[in-house]
């Protein structure tokens, strides 16, 4: 028997009666090819924003974070794209919305901290302010701790050029007996074209003597993204302190995002 029915080839070969389906291909379209290659840059640079978090997440954040930032960055990537330049004009406030999300949903930072860290931007001036607070009452310890790193992770982005940078881990120490926290102001300078992202964490530990014993886990370890600007204009790669890849202040990104000129 040859011939077909419906998506089913029948013919009769040496080998016995074969029967096979017709192959259909499914083109895409630019608009399904392009979602795609933006969903992909989403991806990536959301997976750089992650990784470059880990000296204050410590490997304590949930297994969601990164589809949480997938979903920002893609927004925010497809607000600011042009289709007809194949580029992105993005503005200082481009990436605001990566502001507040959590690193783990477990543990929201909200529930431990009432005052949060202002992030401001000036020209080229980054500022973090943590205002004054209250033991107690705006920061609540976890129980049976007495000592609170407030740690902090600045890095930055050079888009358009691909290129990225940790620039800073720092902590503050507060003890639980420390009624009253002063507030405090640190500054980093943003090079043009380059995207800021801020993290901070709050890590509990169990202090005796000099013996410091952590005690956030991966079902209670506060801390989010508390902020994102942009520096618009072009980039100029700052000198490097070493030849070796591992010492660079400035490396080199897997993507990057063109800008209209």
């Amino acid at each position: 028997m040859t011939g077909s029915i419906g998506n089913i080839t029948h013919k009769d070969t040496k080998n016995g009666h074969v029967a096979s389906e017709k192959i259909t291909v499914v083109r895409q379209s630019e608009n399904t090819k392009n979602a795609g290659l933006l969903f992909g840059k989403a991806s990536g640079l959301a997976g750089y924003i992650r990784s470059n978090m880990e000296p204050i997440l410590d490997g304590l954040n949930d297994d969601g974070i990164h589809s949480r930032l997938v979903v920002e960055v893609y927004a925010i990537l497809g607000r600011y794209y042009d289709e007809a330049t194949l580029c992105y004009t993005f503005v200082k406030d481009s990436f605001r919305r990566l502001a507040g999300i959590d690193f783990n949903i477990l543990s929201p930072l909200k529930k431990s901290l009432w005052v949060f860290p202002e992030i401001t931007i000036e020209a080229n001036s980054l500022v973090i302010h943590m205002p004054e607070f209250v033991n107690g009452k705006d920061l609540i310890f976890l129980s049976d701790t007495n000592l609170c790193l407030m740690q902090y992770q600045v890095s930055m982005y050079a888009l358009a050029s691909g290129y990225y940078h940790n620039v800073i881990t720092f902590e503050v120490e507060i003890p639980v007996k420390q009624k009253v926290i002063a507030a405090q102001e640190w500054s980093f300078v943003v090079p043009n074209g380059c995207l800021a992202v801020v993290g901070f964490a709050l890590h509990f530990c169990r202090m005796i003597g000099n013996r410091i014993t952590m005690a956030n886990s991966k079902t209670f370890s506060p801390g989010h993204l508390c902020g994102a600007f942009f520096i618009p204009g072009e980039f100029i790669p700052p000198p490097q302190e070493s030849i070796h890849r591992a010492q660079l202040l400035w490396k080199t990104m897997r993507l990057n995002f063109p800008a209209s000129i």
